[in-house]
């Protein structure tokens, strides 16, 4: 299972991840929520199977990880057994204090 983290430390608290946007390129959180989250004509979607929230204009769908999902798939590996969860990506963690 793949979980996003912020500052090295993976925590299902914390909401601040990368992003993988249409076409393969990568913003970070800090972004998805200045520029997309709120944006008129973006419209956030949860997809409960995989436990993740996306974004969609119509255009331009952008999956992240956020508090809800981060919660979730915690709690899914302690309940399972599971020895942990893969991080790939630190990259664009935000400022010490965005958090």
């Amino acid at each position: 299972m793949g979980i996003g983290t912020t500052g090295g430390l993976p925590t299902p608290i914390t909401a601040c991840i990368n992003v993988i946007t249409r076409g393969g390129s990568s913003i970070s959180y800090a972004q998805v929520v200045a520029n997309y989250l709120h944006a008129s004509g973006y419209r956030r979607y949860y997809h409960s199977e995989s436990m993740v929230p996306w974004l969609f204009n119509g255009s331009t769908f952008i999956s992240y990880e956020d508090e809800q999902s981060m919660r979730l798939k915690a709690k899914y590996v302690k309940d399972n057994g599971l020895a942990g969860a893969m991080i790939w990506e630190l990259s664009h963690d935000p400022p010490i204090g965005f958090c």
